[in-house]
C-alpha cells in the first residue's frame, strides 16, 4: 500500500477505516476488471480466428510458415496440445479427439487459449496480419499487441485478487499520443487510469456495453469509496469519468 514513507513510518492519520475502504474498493474492482477483460478476450478471439481461418485455412495455424520469424512453432504446438489434455474431458474437446482425429480448426482452437496465448500468437502473426486485425480495433498493430500483452498481465492479476490499487504494473500499455499529449500523462507511468484507458479503447465496437456495464459500476464504486481514495495513487485526472466514457 502506498503509505509507507521512506523511513518505514505510516503516513500521518491514517486510519484502519480508510485501509479497510480501499482495500474494500479493490476487491470489487477486480470483478470490474475481469468482466471487462473476458469480454475482450472473446472479441479478440473472435477477430483472430475469423481472420485467420479466411486467409490461410482452418487448420493453416498448424503452418509455420504462416508466422514470423520470431515464433517457435514446436513449442507453440507444445503448449496448444497441453491445452487439449488439460480440457480433454470438455465435449467439443472430446468431440474433435474422437471424429477428426485431434485436428482443431482455429475457431475451436482459440477456445483453448488462454489471454496469455492469445497475446503470444498475435505477437507471432507476420505484420500484414497484425496490421488487419488491429484494424478490427481500430488501431495500430505495435498498439493491439501493447495492449494484448498488457491486458494479459491485468488478467492475472484481477484472477488471483492481488492487489490494484496504488500498484506500479509491470506492464506499461502504449497508448496513443494524442491521448498522452492531451491528458499531459507521463508516458513512462505505469497507473491504473492508463489501464483503464487501454481497455477502454479495445471495446471500441462496443462503446454502449463500456459505457453500461464497466464505466458505471466503476462510477458507482469511486463515489461510494472518493472518501478513501487518493487520485494521485491511481493516476486518476479530476475528469477521469469524462475521459473513460465513449
Amino acid at each position: 500500500m502506498p503509505f509507507k514513507q521512506p523511513d518505514g513510518a505510516y503516513t500521518h492519520g491514517l486510519t484502519f477505516e480508510r485501509v479497510a475502504g480501499i482495500y474494500e474498493f479493490d476487491q470489487t474492482l477486480h470483478m470490474i476488471l475481469f468482466k471487462a477483460i473476458g469480454e475482450i478476450e472473446c472479441s479478440v478471439k473472435t477477430a483472430i480466428a475469423y481472420y485467420h481461418a479466411h486467409k490461410y485455412g482452418a487448420d493453416g495455424y498448424y503452418n509455420p510458415q504462416n508466422y514470423n520469424g520470431k515464433h517457435r512453432h514446436p513449442d507453440f504446438m507444445r503448449r496448444l496440445w497441453g491445452a487439449v489434455d488439460s480440457n480433454r474431458n470438455m465435449l467439443f474437446v472430446k468431440h474433435h479427439l474422437n471424429k477428426y482425429s485431434g485436428t482443431f480448426p482455429i475457431w475451436v482452437a482459440v477456445e483453448l487459449f488462454t489471454m496469455g496465448s492469445v497475446s503470444m500468437f498475435y505477437a507471432d502473426l507476420k505484420n500484414p496480419d497484425k496490421q488487419t486485425i488491429a484494424k478490427t480495433f481500430q488501431t495500430d498493430h505495435k498498439y493491439l499487441e501493447s495492449w494484448l500483452h498488457a491486458v494479459t498481465v491485468l488478467r492475472n492479476i484481477s484472477a488471483h485478487f492481488g492487489r490494484i490499487y496504488g500498484v506500479s504494473f509491470d506492464k506499461n500499455p502504449l497508448l496513443p499520443r494524442h491521448l498522452t499529449s492531451n491528458l499531459n500523462l507521463d508516458p513512462n507511468a505505469r497507473t491504473l487510469f492508463k489501464q483503464l484507458c487501454m481497455l477502454k479503447l479495445l471495446y471500441v465496437n462496443q462503446a454502449d456495453k463500456w459505457n453500461r456495464s464497466i464505466l458505471e459500476p466503476l462510477s458507482a464504486l469511486v463515489e461510494e469509496y472518493r472518501p478513501h481514495l487518493d487520485f494521485r495513487h491511481i493516476g486518476f485526472p479530476d475528469n477521469w469519468e469524462t475521459v473513460l466514457r465513449w
